[in-house]
């Protein structure tokens, strides 16, 4: 076989899978996703009756006093302080308590959403697995905003400022749906409008939280995993879940407990798979216990999973919306 023929036939077979991936991407880009009022009046509700338990969990939340006093606006969006003050208008540890049940309601309304169409004793095994792993106590012990995040992914578009508020991972799901790229980019326009080119001081500062010790993404683990981000690149659709465990190989910079937003994946599967990436998220406690490098890429297995198990199995046929 001449070079000019098998060069032909993979030019063929290339411009043939780019026009099936295409087709597949637009068929759950266009999808009209209405806001989830329902989602948002259940994380008030969960927040409120989960008070007398959240008021007694052994958690220090020692992150949540910094940001209401506003020690950390340097590294976080401007919107952070007027996003969180349904919270900060009650007294320090009553808003961290009503900050963990929200967290946790939206925790579960995510997992049991990505179960949709499955029964309802798996819909709810499903979520709580999710509020099994071991990113739930990192976080409330932490304080740490990827609970407010959690919160915003729960009842998009009407979320993205709360989603934003750590735009890691969250700005890759909102890739997935036509909708959410608009209404992100109106509500980014408006806040230059409001603070000014607040980005350019925002995500300069970030390129310190590299050299933290837990810190994660190529610029802290090296090259490898980039390139491996690169590899999933064209072989990703318009999945969140997939377009954010993408996202966590393609960042500079990225923490475990960032991985909070890919736990609902959990409720797209079923049976061994699902035990599998319930099993993989505790790969999460390896890169703030050890410190090491090859700790690190043990975590990464956990996004690679939550990318590999998600993917479509036939022809990258168009999938419902998981989140």
């Amino acid at each position: 076989m001449s070079s000019v023929t098998v060069a032909t036939r993979f030019k063929t077979r290339s411009i043939s899978y780019l026009f099936r991936w295409w087709t597949a991407w637009k068929v759950d880009w266009l999808k009209p996703e209405p806001f989830d009022w329902r989602a948002l009046v259940f994380i008030i509700i969960g927040a409120v009756i989960l008070l007398p338990l959240t008021s007694r969990l052994p958690t220090v939340g020692w992150e949540w006093r910094l940001h209401v006093e506003g020690l950390f606006n340097d590294t976080y969006p401007p919107w952070l302080q007027p996003g969180i003050k349904p919270l900060t208008i009650w007294p320090e540890r009553v808003g961290l308590w009503l900050l963990y049940g929200a967290f946790m309601t939206a925790l579960g309304i995510l997992t049991v959403r990505a179960a949709a169409g499955q029964s309802r004793a798996s819909m709810l095994s499903a979520a709580a697995l999710a509020l099994l792993t071991p990113l739930v106590p990192m976080l409330l012990w932490e304080g740490n905003m990827a609970m407010v995040v959690v919160i915003g992914m729960a009842f998009l578009p009407f979320g993205i400022p709360w989603a934003l508020v750590q735009p890691h991972l969250a700005a890759f799901a909102l890739l997935a749906r036509r909708k959410w790229i608009i209404w992100a980019a109106v509500f980014g326009v408006l806040t230059i409008l409001i603070w000014g080119l607040w980005p350019l001081q925002t995500f300069g500062l970030l390129g310190k939280s590299t050299g933290h010790p837990i810190a994660m993404g190529w610029m802290a683990i090296g090259w490898p995993a980039l390139a491996i981000g690169l590899l999933m690149l064209p072989f990703t659709n318009a999945n969140p879940y997939r377009l954010m465990a993408l996202g966590t190989f393609l960042l500079p910079y990225v923490m475990a407990v960032h991985m909070i937003l890919l736990v609902p994946a959990i409720g797209e599967l079923k049976g061994w798979r699902r035990l599998l990436l319930f099993g993989l998220a505790w790969f999460t406690l390896l890169t703030p216990a050890l410190y090491i490098v090859w700790a690190k890429y043990l975590t990464m297995l956990f996004p690679f999973a939550v990318w590999w198990l998600l993917r479509p199995q036939k022809n990258l046929t168009p999938e419902k919306s998981p989140v």
